[in-house]
């Protein structure tokens, strides 16, 4: 089983918008798939509620029992759970952190944004030394060299960037609000493309497959021509 987590204790930064896309994505890829949403905001069950049953399977979760669940999940047959937190780096941030393959910290592209990342960064460095942890921008401008100055300012910072960023589109947006991903909403569009980029490079770094889809090679920028 692998597990996913996205995390960021600043909020507004599209947390929600990765988890829900990675996973529409999975359960597409015909793997048992799962979300734990264990941000009280509750964003991710939300959505899940507007697809009236429809998978992926969105749990509600809290941190001291997100092993116990992870281990139910793996015993039911789950292959890939998201994890979807809130916005503090608290014990169910931490607890995500621990449990993951692999760990997505979504940022947007200003200098005060990615300041802000020092203490998710900072806490899960503390709690889980070692692990991995890639930096996706989001809510990327179209237009513009903000893209470039905040590579830049994360790598001085020797912080891994996610090759593919999630630009300003509305397929997110309209998508989420009525419990649809993207690639559901607008299958042909570029935030589709962007997921699917995602989707793909997560595959490549936890090891899993992804049927259907050629494997991207670093560095990819999916949908930086709009």
């Amino acid at each position: 089983m692998h597990v996913i987590s996205v995390v960021c204790q600043k909020g507004g930064t599209g947390k929600t918008t990765i988890s829900t896309e990675l996973a529409v994505l999975a359960t597409r890829q015909g793997l048992a798939t799962i979300v734990f949403d264990v941000d009280p905001q509750a964003s991710a069950t939300i959505w899940s509620d507007d697809r009236a049953g429809e998978a992926p399977q969105v749990v509600p979760a809290q941190a001291p029992r997100l092993a116990v669940m992870l281990t139910a999940a793996e015993a039911q047959g789950a292959e890939v759970v998201v994890i979807d937190t809130g916005p503090s780096a608290d014990s169910a941030a931490l607890a995500a952190a621990r449990a993951a393959d692999i760990i997505l910290v979504p940022a947007k592209c200003t200098i005060r944004d990615l300041k802000a990342l020092g203490p998710t960064i900072r806490s899960i460095a503390d709690a889980v030394p070692g692990k991995r942890l890639v930096v996706v921008l989001s809510m990327v401008p179209v237009n513009g060299s903000v893209t470039r100055e905040a590579v830049r300012y994360l790598a001085a910072a020797n912080i891994e960037v996610c090759p593919v960023r999630f630009h300003q589109r509305a397929a997110y947006y309209n998508g989420l609000g009525a419990g649809r991903s993207s690639v559901e909403w607008e299958p042909g569009g570029k935030a589709a493309g962007e997921a699917r980029a995602l989707w793909e490079w997560v595959c490549v770094q936890t090891g899993m497959e992804a049927p259907g889809h050629s494997r991207i090679r670093e560095p990819v920028d999916a949908g930086m021509h709009a």
